[in-house]
């Protein structure tokens, strides 16, 4: 190994060896810390004594302290030079390591160094959910000693060669070869990640209309290492690549279909993430809608119990597509609610017998590969008839007798005024509505005429649509039926 760090002009220096050195001393936090007086004496003696060990190899410019860690004391530190050191003058000197720092009274329990070429498998970094990974350490080095495995410094095998069969996401991590051949263990270390080759997309709900736009996206498993980071790239269906960037998980696009350059023939969207020589990809077809116009019949007001037909204006170049009614971006299967004549040209459904329920946003939807066309209209502000359900019966009033108040009530007065007339006269225009009632009393008449005809006239003010009522008072018999018209 020979990493590059920085140097004194005119050298490049490298990193010629990494060690562990396992002191025999109590750990305590001021060892974490750099700018501790603890940390400062023990790194600069141990430098001093390491440097004097490593200085007559070639090229040897210093000894780096990198840091300590816990257990007993464990010093981490590189050897720098100019030059590529052989493996075998490393050994050397860091043998001696031992004996110099013991001359300085210091105790040690043991030297690990990192030593190429011990682990023979595995040798890649990335493998699959389910794979078998074989781990192979030999000690044909040069090195004696037995062969161990740890992971994450938690020991995984006594033996040199094993096996994980079926690896799952868990198995990832970095996994450590040691041969222990006194006191100096060599190691080497390997990073191991487990990924699926399996991706979630996001599909948009629907085909994007002229104007709209939406987010598509692609979702690694949840179980992935969240630290690692992939890079991951978007190609449209010319495979040319429309955005890239890197995420530890998820990655979306967003998709525009505007009217200045709208687009009606299907696009495949492939996200592709990529680690190392992994790679996992997926497509998502977003289809685009070509706009439509739908007509209403009646054009304007809708009164209740009226038959509505929407029509779908397709193009008349399009012969037998596959038509698709929706209410609110649900498909309309209910056949007692609605009739399809799908198989008209050009198409239309048809609503019997209205009613408010069926106020909504209705769209038809023609395919025809590669096309798609989609019509919206809205059904708004259906007029309530207005009913009458209750009235003054019809009788008979003599002549001096004080006038009796009449009274007219609807099943609901929203949006509803009321008007009374006298023999086709309005003799209480917009009355009272209490209670969904109305009330008048006539004056008493002077003349006495033979009868009189007293109206009640509901009208819905929205449609202009009304229902009345007439009373009859006679001067002498008595009618028993009042009359409705519509």
């Amino acid at each position: 190994m020979f990493l590059f760090t920085p140097c004194l002009f005119p050298y490049i220096c490298a990193v010629a060896a990494r060690i562990h050195l396992d002191l025999d001393l109590n750990f305590t936090r001021q060892y974490k810390n750099h700018s501790s007086p603890q940390y400062k004496d023990l790194s600069t003696r141990l430098e001093k004594i390491l440097r004097k060990t490593y200085e007559k190899l070639p090229g040897f410019q210093r000894v780096n302290i990198t840091g300590f860690s816990e257990g007993s004391v464990i010093a981490y530190y590189d050897v720098i030079s100019t030059t590529e050191i052989s493996s075998g003058d490393i050994v050397k000197s860091t043998f001696a390591v031992a004996t110099n720092l013991a001359n300085a009274n210091f105790s040690i329990k043991n030297i690990r160094l990192e030593k190429k070429g011990i682990v023979k498998s595995p040798s890649s970094e990335v493998y699959e959910v389910g794979n078998t990974l074989t781990f192979s350490c030999s000690n044909k080095t040069g090195v004696i000693g037995n062969a161990s495995w740890f992971k994450e410094n938690t020991s995984v095998s006594m033996k040199g060669n094993w096996d994980i069969k079926s690896a799952s996401f868990s198995d990832s991590g970095s996994y450590r070869c040691e041969i222990n051949s006194g006191v100096m263990t060599f190691f080497e270390s390997v990073k191991i990640v487990i990924l699926e080759r399996h991706i979630t997309t996001k599909n948009l709900p629907n085909s994007l209309t002229h104007g709209s736009s939406g987010n598509i996206s692609c979702c690694l498993s949840d179980e992935h290492d969240p630290t690692l980071t992939f890079h991951v790239t978007w190609h449209n269906s010319d495979d040319t690549i429309i955005k890239q960037g890197n995420v530890s998980k998820c990655t979306s696009l967003l998709v525009n279909n505007v009217d200045s350059d709208p687009k009606s023939i299907p696009e495949n969207y492939k996200c592709t993430f990529f680690y190392r020589d992994f790679n996992v990809s997926d497509t998502i077809k977003v289809g685009f809608y070509v706009k439509v116009n739908m007509s209403i019949t009646p054009e304007r007001t809708i009164k209740e119990s009226d038959t509505v037909i929407l029509t779908c204006l397709l193009p008349t170049t399009i012969a037998n597509p596959t038509i698709t009614w929706m209410k609110d971006d649900e498909i309309i299967t209910d056949g007692t609610l609605f009739s399809l004549f799908d198989d008209e040209d050009p198409p239309k459904l048809e609503i019997k017998d209205i009613k408010s329920t069926h106020e909504g946003n209705y769209s038809c939807i023609a395919k025809k590969e590669p096309m798609t066309y989609q019509g919206y209209h809205a059904v708004r502000g259906i007029i309530t008839m207005p009913r009458i359900i209750k009235s003054t019966s019809s009788f008979t009033l003599h002549c001096n007798d004080e006038s009796r108040e009449l009274q007219c009530c609807v099943a609901s007065s929203q949006n509803m005024n009321v008007t009374w007339r006298k023999d086709n006269f309005e003799v209480h225009f917009e009355a009272k509505i209490k209670n969904n009632c109305s009330s008048y009393k006539p004056q008493k008449s002077t003349s006495c005429p033979q009868s009189e005809t007293i109206s009640c006239l509901f009208r819905n003010i929205a449609g202009n649509d009304e229902e009345t009522t007439t009373i009859y008072f006679l001067k002498s018999g008595l009618l028993f039926s009042s009359s409705n018209y519509d």
